[in-house]
């Protein structure tokens, strides 16, 4: 394989590290101004970028991808996942809120979720699922809110308690203000706290501006299919926010193989499609995992073995096997 692409992937990670420190402030300013602390569940779709669709400072947020943006409530990881992540917010006197998410598209069936096998249905279905059980389980103690993506427009939906309540970033795009998006934010969602509320106006608000901007300047039909030619598994990934680049695999699922194997799935198919290259750069397999100090030896270990299993699993697929 070329050096180009794991160059790209280095150089990637060096601009996002840089940015990441010369943002310290920015950060820290927005913190004191909106203190939930969020994080989203995300399909593993290299579609899916939450600062690109926000604008918002990158590092703002906790991020978790899994195939179809699926999380189950009683896996193991999944829960002391979320549990260290709430004891961090309670240590900082915020609210902890789940932002569990779906997403489709709204022109091409197939250009929608492949991890829910394209049913819009069934994914709302089992996010509106993953919200109530997080909500149940925790008692309060972790909220959860409910968005979908409509990844040819980049639009947010967010869902409200009741059902058929929602705020259509879309529709509401080219009229939105933080008055209205607040005041339909209390109508959809009564029973959190103003205080989450007033901090999700932000992130729809930073969406409405990219509508527009896509809007304006939008993208060739064939860049909201998926183009994806890295495959990303492990920790740390947030980084990696090349659009429709990498698909990413948080470590959560206790079902490696499923989430990998539809990975690999529909990176072959789009060499095969021709949406990526086939020429000497190929695929890129990247495995990582986040160390804290005097853990790095350890956190690597991790990250190596990682990459052996996801190895193991590919050379079970035909089209696969010695790439």
């Amino acid at each position: 394989m070329s050096q180009q692409l794991i160059e790209q992937i280095l150089q990637t990670n060096q601009r996002r590290s840089q940015e990441f420190r010369e943002t310290t402030n920015i950060r820290r300013d927005y913190r004191d101004a909106h203190s939930t602390e969020f994080l989203f569940t995300l399909c593993m779709d290299g579609r899916i970028n939450i600062y690109s669709l926000t604008g918002l400072v990158f590092g703002l947020f906790n991020l978790l991808r899994n195939i179809g943006g699926i999380y189950h409530i009683g896996w193991d990881l999944f829960q002391s996942t979320l549990e260290q992540w709430r004891r961090f917010a309670q240590s900082h006197d915020s609210d902890a809120v789940v932002i569990v998410t779906y997403h489709w598209s709204e022109s091409d069936t197939h250009a929608g979720c492949a991890g829910h096998n394209y049913d819009l249905l069934g994914s709302i279905m089992t996010t509106q699922k993953l919200r109530d059980d997080i909500m149940n389980v925790y008692d309060g103690k972790i909220l959860s809110v409910m968005m979908g993506i409509e990844t040819d427009n980049e639009a947010i939906i967010l869902h409200g308690e009741e059902p058929g309540i929602r705020i259509d970033m879309f529709k509401e795009a080219a009229t939105a203000t933080e008055e209205r998006i607040l005041h339909m934010a209390t109508t959809a969602l009564p029973s959190l706290p103003h205080k989450v509320r007033q901090d999700l106006v932000p992130i729809l608000m930073g969406n409405a501006k990219h509508v527009l901007e896509l809007q304006a300047n939008p993208r060739q039909p064939h860049e909201r299919l998926h183009c994806e030619r890295v495959l990303a598994i492990g920790t740390g990934f947030d980084w990696l926010d090349q659009l429709n680049f990498a698909l990413i695999i948080g470590p959560c699922d206790p079902d490696r193989k499923r989430a990998v194997t539809k990975a690999a799935e529909i990176i072959w198919n789009n060499w095969g499609s021709g949406r990526i290259p086939d020429d000497k750069d190929g695929v890129l397999l990247v495995s990582a995992a986040c160390y804290e100090k005097n853990k790095k030896k350890a956190e690597a270990a991790k990250a190596i073995e990682t990459a052996k299993s996801t190895i193991e699993i590919l050379n079970t697929m035909p089209h696969m096997e010695g790439l």
